[in-house]
């Protein structure tokens, strides 16, 4: 285990201790128990795989059940679906044992699997999650809810006020000393900045967040500010080293999803270096991952993968790429991306004029 636990370890053993009346088999108690520990030491498929043989055999009962699922959407490895579905199902056992405590923690994570499209519905379902958890008064809770309220502001565009509330869970976390909390905050600040176009400040946040997520041991958010701090700085050679490490580590941990991001991460750094052949072949590295595991991904693969082939001049190819893409981003209503397709499409378009 690591020498440091998170609030999110304390958060799902609280949310496994009230109401749980039905007694486990020994095999089963064993099997909880194991995900656990992997879970505790950030070993992620093995905790996904695990908490899925119970939540599969179908003898959990309701708050057990609640656990296994909390335990396996906080290990990120499934799909935006798939960790969607377990947050519904959260919802719903919540319900059932009428565990106000347990909805808003099913809740808060509901608005975490949130996208663009599911914008306008998750700011409703925050506001009301900020008030219940107030009402409760339970610190934790108003702090996770908080930062939840930030995101739906974040998708729909709104980062002054989305950095205002990310900002004050912030404070709320190190007053709690939750260090997952104050890396979660730093990282969702670093990113509002960004998009504000204070990109000095923005890598600040990010490099507190990394030593945060070093010192706690989660590897899976070193990744993350790793990709952010590539994306953000404006120095080419950094942004190599930023999105190599990124995808080292995602190697390690056998991360298909965010494999793919990396090499879409690095091929956009190699066109803009004017290494196309480099930028095309990671470019399709990356559009054969998403088509598999990712497709909201491959909305941004396919773009990206089109800048190298109009920079070689295979406008036929880049074309086909474009027009694929914005079926994609149109389907999946995400109104920016849209954008930077229309703008994609009238370049190549004169370009090839």
């Amino acid at each position: 285990m690591t020498a440091k636990s998170t609030s999110v370890n304390k958060s799902i053993k609280k949310a496994g201790k009230k109401k749980t009346s039905a007694r486990l088999s020994p095999a089963l108690k064993s099997l909880l128990e194991r995900a656990d520990c992997a879970r505790h030491e950030f070993r992620y498929q093995e905790a996904d795989e695990l908490y899925t043989q119970a939540i599969d055999s179908g003898k959990l009962d309701p708050a057990h059940e609640f656990g296994a699922r909390y335990g396996r959407l906080i290990m990120r490895v499934g799909t935006l679906e798939a960790r969607k579905a377990d947050t519904r199902q959260m919802i719903k056992l919540a319900r059932a044992l009428k565990d106000p405590i347990r909805q808003i923690r099913a809740q808060i994570e509901d608005i975490k699997a949130a996208d663009e499209s599911d914008a306008d519905s998750a700011m409703r379902k925050a506001k009301t999650i900020l008030k219940d958890a107030r009402q409760l008064q339970n610190r934790e809770l108003e702090a996770e809810a908080t930062y939840v309220l930030g995101i739906p502001y974040f998708l729909k565009y709104e980062f002054q006020t989305a950095m205002e509330l990310f900002r004050k869970s912030l404070a709320m976390s190190l007053e709690l000393g939750d260090r997952f909390g104050e890396a979660l905050s730093l990282t969702s600040l670093g990113a509002s900045l960004s998009n504000l176009g204070n990109a000095g400040e923005a890598i600040k946040h990010f490099q507190r967040a990394l030593e945060i997520f070093r010192d706690i041991g989660d590897r899976d958010y070193e990744a993350a500010i790793l990709r952010s701090l590539g994306n953000t700085t404006n120095d080419f050679a950094s942004q190599l080293d930023f999105h190599n490490q990124s995808l080292q580590i995602n190697r390690q941990l056998s991360r298909s999803i965010f494999i793919g991001n990396d090499y879409n991460n690095l091929s956009i750094s190699y066109s803009n270096l004017g290494l196309y052949r480099k930028a095309r072949e990671l470019g399709e590295l990356s559009v054969q991952i998403a088509r598999k595991h990712n497709e909201a991904g491959l909305a941004f693969c396919l773009e990206s993968l089109s800048r190298p082939y109009l920079a070689l001049r295979n406008y036929e190819e880049a074309l086909k790429l474009l027009d694929e893409g914005l079926l994609i981003t149109r389907k999946l209503k995400s109104l920016s991306v849209e954008a930077s397709y229309l703008q994609a499409l009238g370049r190549a378009s004169f370009t090839r004029s």
